[in-house]
């Protein structure tokens, strides 16, 4: 839902691009009195390669052809999104940390029509909280890419190894591809529209319209394969913990949804579709 417990009508979906980085620089783990200066680190290496795949400073994707594709949001989903509340606080506090941005239009357009790079996961070497001089022999990091609009993953693909085609070469590099869903665009017609408004009046639930889903969906199989539209309504509450410890559903989101979508069925129902 959004963050003021509204339930929301989400219009396409951000795609996914995951990759693996795992460096392997000897067969074993080495004394860094011994071997500093001398030998590669791993985790040097992978983040020599990270800033190749990012410019952490000016926070833009490095990967050739990464943009093409990416749409600014139309008129109508402008309208959309002004028509979104949005406390930054409130949000904040769900989060558990400060927004890197208190401007609602910036907030929506970053999450919904915006690409992402984050690092979700890396390790290597000493993780205990004492000193242990050594180089570590091997790393990997973990990388996930939110896409937008018409992003290609062939496209992206291609330029990953374009990139890393020098350190795969060397033999100190293996790469994989952890995910590839592509984004998804829905135009919505306006018998669709009121099918949803229709639903929430008589379920006596307020709805709001994102133009689209910030996280990822495989609904790519309904528009690119099937041809036909897709619309997601997300049944959780916005502080559900998604994907984290404690990940949870209020009874009042699960009560509210059931109604809702009982009503969204007859309306469709009704409606012959």
């Amino acid at each position: 839902m959004n963050a003021n417990g509204a339930h929301v009508l989400r219009l396409g979906n951000r795609g996914l691009f995951g990759l693996r980085l795992t460096a392997k620089t000897a067969t074993h783990a080495n004394h860094s009195g011994n071997a500093g200066n001398v030998i590669t680190n791993p985790v040097n290496l992978l983040h020599e390669l990270s800033g190749k795949l990012y410019d952490f400073t000016n926070q833009r994707v490095l990967i050739p052809g990464f943009y093409d594709g990416v749409e600014p949001p139309t008129a109508q989903e402008m309208t959309w999104i002004d028509d979104l509340p949005f406390d930054a606080g409130k949000v904040a506090d769900v989060f558990g940390t400060q927004l890197t941005t208190t401007d609602k239009t910036a907030y929506y357009k970053k999450l919904m029509f915006e690409p992402s790079f984050n690092i979700n996961g890396m390790a290597a070497g000493n993780t205990g909280t004492d000193v242990k001089t050594i180089i570590p022999n091997s790393a990997f990091v973990s990388i996930d890419m939110r896409l937008v609009g018409g992003q290609n993953l062939e496209t992206i693909k291609s330029g990953v190894e374009t990139l890393l085609a020098p350190y795969l070469a060397g033999g100190t590099l293996n790469y994989a591809v952890t995910g590839a869903i592509p984004p998804t665009v829905v135009h919505p017609s306006d018998g669709d529209l009121d099918a949803f408004n229709q639903a929430a009046r008589e379920a006596h639930v307020p709805l709001l319209i994102e133009p689209r889903m910030p996280g990822t969906d495989p609904n790519y199989v309904w528009t690119d394969i099937l041809g036909v539209p897709v619309f997601t309504v997300p049944l959780a509450n916005f502080d559900q913990n998604n994907h984290a410890p404690n990940e949870n559903i209020t009874e009042d989101a699960f009560t509210s949804s059931i109604r809702f979508m009982e009503k969204l069925i007859t309306a469709y129902k009704e409606r012959g579709s």
